[in-house]
């Protein structure tokens, strides 16, 4: 019986000496199977990991969070790819059914990231992908505006008084 202990430890020992291969080494496509069996959290904790892993499963994880469903999630990942101005994944969020968790309706989501303070630039970006897409629905730009006025964010109103014209 110690042999055999013996004959698995002198075994197992071989994999001890080698390094573990780095994720960032592996090809894409495992990298997004990989991903495919991990939360939405993981995979955010993932791309924190280094500048290789962000890039590949940033999509991963925006299609991760639409699945979830959760509210606060969607909204999250929406406001994420604006600051970022990635208007290309803005569109494809809102074609893949995004704004169904994320509040419905554009307008909530239009005043959630002027109450939450985010940069004009970001807030345009939304805008601007939310009327390019058309689904914006009618009065959602006046009533930011109002919003944007009584908090005294005179950069956001310059933004969206543009969509108005």
């Amino acid at each position: 019986m110690e042999r055999y202990d013996m004959e698995i430890l002198r075994h197992s020992s071989i994999y001890l000496h080698k390094s573990p291969m780095p994720l960032e080494s592996l090809p894409t496509e495992i990298l997004l199977e990989i991903t495919n069996h991990l939360t939405t959290k993981d995979i955010a904790f993932l791309r924190e990991t280094n500048r290789h892993l962000s890039n590949v499963s940033t999509n991963r994880m925006f299609c991760s969070v639409i699945k979830s469903g959760h509210p606060t999630s969607c909204q999250v990942a929406l406001f994420e790819a604006a600051f970022r101005d990635d208007k290309e994944l803005i569109k494809k969020l809102i074609r893949r059914g995004i704004l169904k968790p994320a509040g419905r309706t554009c307008r909530p989501l239009i005043e959630q990231a002027i109450y939450e303070f985010h940069d004009a630039e970001t807030i345009g970006t939304l805008v601007g992908c939310l009327v390019e897409e058309a689904v914006i629905e009618d009065g959602a730009i006046e009533k930011a505006v109002g919003l944007a006025q009584r908090m005294e964010r005179e950069g956001v109103v310059e933004v969206l008084v543009r969509y108005l014209e």
